[in-house]
């Protein structure tokens, strides 16, 4: 068999769905406005909403990418970024997923002047894929260019995850394997030596 047959992709023909966080509404048309036609939009004014907003979705774990404001009342882009990476790595059983997005999701924050030393701190915190200063001077384009590499990166990540979701399970079905081999050899060990007993026995007579 090949083995390209067996390694699955990610499905990349739905349409792929971005949230947007921002207390500002003109900033949140305009966002829309350059990513409507190629991705489903869904908008929250500021973190804790948006957190409430994952909680009561269907189906979080579709989200590819969050962009974010820095700049918001009640809990700042990063501090957002912070508690749902924080909530996606941890092995602690009682540190539940409740907003249930993805490793492969990937954060895009905004940020005003002077915010970025304040930020680099925290890139290696949450994973952020890229900042995006509101003041570029081709903001809609950054952000186009932007998302579709994030896209990118999100379609990478999850093939990957897919890829290590089946050597996982090979690995289990070659260790399975290995004990049905081993209980064989042993019930031939076995078998052998009731045959070496019943052969010696027939030489005494």
């Amino acid at each position: 068999m090949n083995p390209k047959e067996v390694i699955p992709k990610f499905d990349t023909n739905a349409k792929f769905t971005i949230m947007i966080v921002d207390d500002e509404p003109n900033l949140i048309a305009g966002l829309k406005s350059i990513l409507k036609d190629d991705f489903d939009i869904i908008t929250a004014t500021d973190g804790v909403e948006a957190l409430n907003i994952l909680k009561a979705l269907a189906n979080p774990e579709d989200i590819s990418v969050i962009i974010s404001d820095q700049r918001m009342p009640n809990m700042k882009g990063i501090e957002l970024f912070r508690h749902l990476h924080s909530k996606v790595i941890s092995d602690d059983p009682k540190e539940k997923n409740e907003y249930r997005i993805t490793p492969e999701t990937q954060f895009i924050l905004l940020t005003g002047y002077g915010d970025k030393e304040v930020l680099k701190n925290a890139l290696n915190e949450t994973h952020i894929f890229q900042f995006i200063s509101k003041g570029d001077d081709d903001l809609p384009s950054t952000i186009e260019n932007t998302v579709n590499c994030a896209i990118e990166a999100y379609i990478s990540k999850k093939n990957l995850t897919l890829c290590r979701e089946v050597l996982l399970e090979k690995y289990d079905e070659i260790e399975s394997l290995k004990k049905k081999i081993e209980k064989i050899s042993e019930e031939n060990r076995e078998l052998r030596a009731k045959l070496k007993k019943l052969t010696d026995g027939e030489e005494e007579d």
